[in-house]
């Protein structure tokens, strides 16, 4: 028997924290709820995460491809600092098991091609999530699915850009959070060859971080 050992995450899941637990839908409270997470905490989660993918496909030889990035993996310790799981696991996965809204479209196709743009799709994802507090895909009336990059990119289109900010953040400056709205909807582009390297995901946030 081969076992996988962590450390223990006292904070659980990123998912649970921007879109409640099921314990958090029935009433019950429950500690590190989604208040707990303000501006700043947010986007320390999106640099911790940036780096770790930047490592696995920058510095580890082989390189490593996560091809499984969704915000249930990154985990929360004690500090809220973020902690990819599941990497290198995605090569088992078929298109039937992956995450819905998380997977590039190049990966969800009958081929099955895959590449380092494939999480840099799927970290952009993430990133929507992040700031607008809404999930990947949803129904929105008369089984309408709204996907999450499409209704980004129409509120900034059409709309204010605060229109789709998260109602529970707290602490923030906006033009931050559009440069990350921007920026998650460049690494969500269609074309592969559109969506920047980890390494440049690291830089444009780390520059966007106050006193970085």
């Amino acid at each position: 028997m081969q076992l996988i050992l962590s450390e223990f995450v006292p904070n659980g899941n990123l998912y649970d924290h921007l879109h409640g637990s099921p314990d958090r839908h029935s009433g019950s409270s429950s500690s590190g709820g989604r208040g707990e997470l303000f501006w700043s905490r947010r986007l320390n989660i999106a640099i911790g995460t940036a780096r770790a993918l930047a490592y696995l496909h920058h510095d580890c030889r082989p390189q490593v491809l996560h091809l499984n990035i969704k915000s249930t993996n990154i985990l929360l310790d004690e500090e809220y600092e973020a902690k990819l799981s599941d990497y290198g696991l995605g090569f088992n996965l078929t298109k039937f098991h992956m995450a819905v809204g998380y997977v590039a479209p190049e990966l969800a196709s009958q081929s099955l091609r895959y590449s380092d743009k494939c999480d840099v799709y799927s970290f952009g994802v993430v990133l929507l999530e992040i700031v607008t507090g809404r999930k990947p895909v949803e129904s929105s009336g008369a089984a309408k699915v709204v996907v999450l990059q499409d209704y980004v990119r129409g509120v900034l289109e059409n709309r204010t850009a605060s229109d789709c900010f998260d109602r529970n953040l707290r602490g923030f400056v906006e033009t931050e959070l559009i440069q990350v709205l921007k920026l998650g909807l460049i690494c969500t582009s269609e074309a592969p060859s559109r969506r920047p390297s980890m390494a440049e995901v690291v830089q444009f946030l780390e520059s966007i971080k106050p006193n970085s």
